[in-house]
């Protein structure tokens, strides 16, 4: 039976553990034929068959996993030009969307990745050297300018957007600004001085921000002045009166 291979590769590979094999290599393969079917076998070089290749199946048989052969004999091989056209239409119908160029791109990419890598690695392997010659170090310095070239682009930070282009994120309105403190800060500094000369404890900075956590839920803050200043106007009147009736005592 003739078919015309579509692909090859190895499924599996392994060494046989008893018989007159025992000791040898053996490797599992999966030859495609042009019409799709697929056929397992462990045939000698199966895995190298060039895209186009005809070949003759020897000792066919089929079983509840499919197709297997046993030999196979080539009737007429693929040119090398049959193989690049056959990578070229498997590559474009299972990546939708790539064009040559996109491929073209990527390949160049990763080449380029690929030869930095060599380049430094080449560098780094030579910096132990104890008397390097003027010959080494010239080589060193020709391999960072080629190098860094290439990679430049993946180290530099990415550009600073222009703050006005923040204002695009609030279509109907300019970004929000905090604003001021509505109770008066420097007062209430030297305030809570005053009251803490009273009583350290009562007035200590951890129980008025437990009090004031507790009287004004969901107000962020840590501080007494952290908290005081996001007070909203009703809270902040509330809390301004609190001190000053505290201090009245």
């Amino acid at each position: 039976m003739q078919i015309t291979v579509k692909s090859a590769n190895v499924l599996a590979t392994g060494i046989t553990k008893s018989g007159k094999m025992a000791g040898e290599e053996w490797r599992l393969q999966e030859v495609i034929a042009s019409d799709d079917t697929r056929y397992t076998t462990f045939a000698k070089d199966a895995e190298n068959l060039i895209p186009g290749t005809v070949i003759t199946i020897e000792n066919l048989d089929q079983d509840d996993k499919g197709w297997k052969f046993k030999k196979y004999e080539i009737i007429e091989a693929a040119s090398i030009q049959s193989q690049k056209e056959s990578s070229t239409s498997e590559r474009a119908a299972t990546n939708d969307g790539m064009t040559n160029d996109m491929w073209a791109e990527k390949q160049r990419i990763e080449r380029s990745s690929i030869e930095s890598q060599v380049a430094f690695k080449g560098i780094i392997a030579t910096i132990g050297v104890e008397k390097p010659t003027d010959k080494l170090r010239e080589a060193q310095e020709a391999a960072l300018d080629w190098a860094l070239p290439r990679l430049r682009p993946l180290t530099e930070a990415a550009p600073t957007k222009p703050e006005k282009d923040i204002e695009k994120l609030w279509p109907e309105e300019k970004p929000p600004e905090k604003t001021a403190s509505l109770v008066d800060l420097d007062w209430l500094k030297k305030s809570m001085a005053t009251l803490q000369d009273k009583n350290e404890t009562a007035y200590s900075e951890d129980a008025m921000v437990s009090h004031m956590r507790a009287t004004y839920k969901g107000i962020e803050g840590k501080t007494i002045a952290e908290i005081a200043s996001n007070l909203d106007k009703g809270s902040a009147a509330h809390f301004t009166k609190t001190i000053k009736d505290s201090l009245a005592k």
